[in-house]
């Protein structure tokens, strides 16, 4: 009896520890720079991006006319609420004819918006304030620890 309960203690503990461990998980999709290098700004119109680049994470939902491409690296644990802890940003943005006009890479650095990479000379987007409420809770705050 008490090598059967020796076993069930062990078992026990080995699933609290894991049970309990971090992992790290990747939502959402970034073309690549390589992917990225096939399409052309001026050249490309929307529908061949898509073609190329694949469907977009965000995309005609604002009606601003931008692709947006969304990764997100969240922490996860079993006992505490999930947590962003980093996110980037691809914003394909078109002109009237509907062709490639820019191309931004957004990512967050100290809780702060940085343009990473871009394909044109940035002269700001459309819509910024979706930008913002998209990272808005990365690096900030968690409700969890607003209750603490």
């Amino acid at each position: 009896m008490n090598g059967i309960l020796k076993k069930i203690l062990s078992v026990a503990l080995l699933v609290l520890i894991f049970g309990c461990s971090e992992q790290y998980r990747n939502h959402g999709y970034i073309p690549s720079d390589e992917e990225l290098s096939s399409v052309s700004v001026s050249q490309d119109d929307k529908n061949s991006v898509i073609e190329k680049l694949g469907t977009p994470s965000i995309g005609g939902i604002l009606n601003d006319g931008n692709i947006y491409f969304v990764q997100s690296k969240v922490l996860k644990n079993s006992i505490r609420a999930s947590k962003p802890i980093d996110r980037q940003v691809l914003v394909l943005s078109f002109d009237d004819n509907d062709r490639l006009s820019n191309i931004q890479k957004f990512g967050i650095d100290k809780g702060k918006i940085v343009i990473l990479d871009y394909r044109t000379t940035p002269s700001g987007l459309k819509n910024m304030s979706f930008l913002f409420r998209l990272f808005q809770n990365v690096g900030g705050p968690s409700a969890e620890s607003l209750l603490q």
